[in-house]
């Protein structure tokens, strides 16, 4: 409990728990995960949010709107499909993609970017299956989309079983669809192409405001409460692509935006790379990258960094069909999840681009 300024806990079941007591309108929330440390909002807290694993208050079950929405940006990384890329599309053509993806983890990585085992322990899992791609709309103009179906799980360190009293639910349902307009710049051997994406939630449940309160621990808030499937507002993101071929054996592509969101959480850089390289006729070796930098809120528990790197394998079996496999692992990252994700998926296409030319080319 917090007297005097001492943050006091109490032993249950090998681990530390959380204890809170209100003695004046500033409250400090203080939990500490297994291993004894505690983590502490970076200023006084006004309001925080009750888990039943908690000593409840009035002030605490007032912030409850505010905290459930506040889960979803940790627990949910939908990674991109295998990216349409620099590359652009004629009117009439078509590139979609279903991919399936899983991960698990035990960890996160807190403001500084270090890494520690999630508060109230246990696992966070994540299954997933996303349908996107991209359908040549005008001459110079391509549709774009990606709409994810997820189902996420958060088991405490003394989850006992599906009939555990204690249990968290398991959130299923859609999460933040993504669509977007391309407009092709350049379209050879190199290639450039302006998008601009809008991302909206595709109708989980949110609270009606979203990361507003910036006095608490929010890495803490989101790992204690029921999952969501995601961040619970909308933004639009315009982004340059550009690539080239690599002769014969393959090509490189790069993407570079900024991401204006309408509520908080802060704006973002988002930032891409692939390299894919030909391994005889059939098969494409490459690696990829995915990354976001936050600007600075007032809490610095809130905004959320990643720099994901992982490999790709691709298998195509002809002009219009392709079989992949990825993996996208947290390199670095500052209030995420640590995740080491699985993909794997089926790419459908009816193009004119060559092998050269992005995960979109055919066999010629």
């Amino acid at each position: 409990m917090h007297r005097g300024g001492e943050c006091h806990t109490r032993a249950v079941e090998g681990t530390l728990a959380v204890a809170i007591v209100v003695n004046d309108p500033q409250m400090v929330h203080c939990l500490a995960v297994p291993g004894g440390r505690p983590l502490v909002s970076p200023r006084p807290v006004q309001s925080l949010h009750s888990h039943r694993r908690f000593l409840p208050s009035m002030h605490a079950r007032s912030a409850m709107p505010q905290l459930l929405l506040a889960v979803g940006l940790g627990f949910v990384l939908v990674s991109p499909a295998i990216a349409a890329g620099p590359w652009s599309l004629a009117k009439g053509e078509s590139w979609t993609t279903l991919q399936g993806g899983f991960y698990s983890s035990d960890t996160y990585h807190d403001q500084d970017g270090t890494r520690h085992s999630l508060a109230g322990g246990g696992l966070i899992e994540q299954r997933s299956v996303t349908w996107g791609g991209e359908l040549g709309w005008r001459k110079k103009l391509s549709f774009t989309f990606s709409i994810p179906f997820v189902s996420l799980t958060r088991r405490l360190g003394d989850y006992s079983g599906a009939d555990d009293p204690n249990a968290l639910p398991t959130a299923t349902g859609f999460g933040d669809g993504v669509f977007g307009l391309k407009f092709n710049l350049k379209n050879g051997a190199s290639a450039a192409a302006i998008e601009l994406d809008w991302k909206a939630p595709l109708g989980y449940e949110r609270a009606p405001t979203y990361f507003g309160n910036d006095t608490i621990d929010i890495n803490v808030a989101r790992q204690t409460d029921p999952p969501r499937l995601g961040e619970g507002q909308q933004d639009v993101t315009l982004a340059l692509h550009v690539g080239s071929a690599l002769g014969k054996r393959g090509f490189v592509q790069g993407m570079g935006g900024y991401k204006y969101r309408f509520e908080d959480p802060a704006d973002q850089i988002v930032l891409a790379g692939d390299l894919g390289l030909w391994m005889g006729k059939t098969w494409l070796l490459g690696g990829m990258y995915r990354g976001q930098i936050a600007s600075e809120g007032d809490n610095p528990t809130r905004d959320a960094d990643r720099h994901l790197v992982g490999p790709v394998l691709l298998y195509r079996v002809d002009d219009k069909l392709d079989l992949f496999a990825r993996s996208l692992h947290a390199a670095s990252a500052k209030n995420a999840t640590h995740t080491d994700e699985i993909f794997v998926g089926l790419a459908f296409r009816k193009t004119s681009l060559g092998r050269q030319q992005g995960y979109m080319g055919t066999t010629k």
